[in-house]
């Protein structure tokens, strides 16, 4: 049941917001973050225009990463990409992430399914 919930709040979300932004909202549920571990967002990043870069802030305008290809050939795919999350990113826990394709000269907007794919939460040991 939590799991159709989050997703019409991502689906609503999403309707609501100009189309410069693609939201995205990730429950940390059934799991939650343990004292002893980190979180890390794992974004799949597809076939991207040169330029392009992807923006990846909280809901809340927390700065997380900047997906920025570099090198890649035109038509590959620019691939993973992983940024530590804070626990206080997390909020009754969830995280809303807000995703925005920008590149000079143009007005940001939305990143396309191509551009970006998967994107999920990873959990690990912290280093001691």
């Amino acid at each position: 049941m939590a799991r159709l919930l989050v997703a019409a709040l991502v689906l609503f979300a999403q309707s609501a917001l100009a189309q410069s932004e693609r939201v995205v909202t990730l429950t940390l549920l059934p799991h939650t973050l343990g004292v002893r571990e980190e979180a890390r967002l794992r974004v799949d990043a597809g076939i991207m225009a040169k330029g392009v870069e992807i923006a990846v802030y909280t809901g809340r305008g927390e700065y997380v990463g900047t997906i920025s290809p570099f090198g890649i050939r035109e038509g590959q795919i620019a691939g993973g990409y992983t940024f530590p999350l804070r626990a206080g990113m997390f909020h009754d826990g969830r995280i809303t992430l807000v995703l925005t394709a920008r590149q000079y000269g143009q007005p940001p907007r939305a990143p396309t399914q191509a551009e970006v794919g998967n994107v999920a939460l990873r959990f690990y040991p912290k280093p001691n």
